[in-house]
């Protein structure tokens, strides 16, 4: 299978629809820059896709080898609307996987929202598994929820991502495709961020 372009979306809740909120953005890593990365904005909701950030290791076919290391960092400044503070900030990470039993895969998530830092737990395909396209556990979803409190009102935050993707398979008759790249059309991965805002002067 090919991978195909996988899309994340940046959504910014708020009690009415603001411009303006998300600033400067840059991508880096070894499957991710400037280039193979893309941004577009509209309105609230921004979304960013990638071209090359996922495993491909069809059956009978060299692709990415018998092992491969991906990595991809995202930073963008949050800037929220006159008279509010970034109060929260929730993320919901969504991708997918197809893999052989003689192979695995481990998804490494660690971001920052200004001062706050978040390692969760890795996402885990285990050797010994067989995940089919048509399985349900070939798409998964993690949602992480951060409160914080951003005193200064009006101030900038920025919004950073670390991700690394590691796979290997035993032989060329195994197979691993995925991550957050979609390899087949009822592969549909995104990432929503959600900034909550509340107005300056509010507890």
């Amino acid at each position: 299978m090919k991978i195909k372009t996988a899309l994340i979306t940046l959504l910014a809740l708020c009690t009415q629809s603001y411009a303006g909120i998300w600033g400067n953005w840059i991508a880096g890593g070894t499957a991710c820059n400037n280039y193979n990365v893309g941004v577009v904005e509209n309105g609230d909701t921004l979304s960013v896709l990638f071209d090359e950030f996922g495993v491909n290791m069809p059956e009978r076919d060299v692709g990415d080898g018998m092992s491969a290391r991906k990595s991809c960092t995202f930073r963008i400044t949050l800037t929220p609307p006159r008279g509010f503070y970034l109060a929260g900030f929730k993320q919901v990470y969504s991708g997918g996987m197809i893999k052989s039993a003689r192979s695995s895969a481990q998804l490494n998530i660690r971001y920052n929202v200004g001062a706050a830092v978040g390692r969760p737990l890795p996402i885990v395909f285990r050797e010994g598994d067989t995940i089919r396209p048509q399985d349900n556990d070939s798409l998964f979803t993690r949602t992480y929820d951060n409160n914080l409190l951003v005193a200064s009102c009006g101030a900038s935050t920025v919004y950073g991502l670390n991700m690394s993707l590691t796979a290997t398979r035993r032989s060329y008759s195994d197979h691993l495709m995925g991550g957050l790249d979609s390899v087949d059309a009822e592969f549909t991965q995104k990432m929503i961020l959600m900034p909550v805002f509340l107005a300056c002067g509010r507890p």
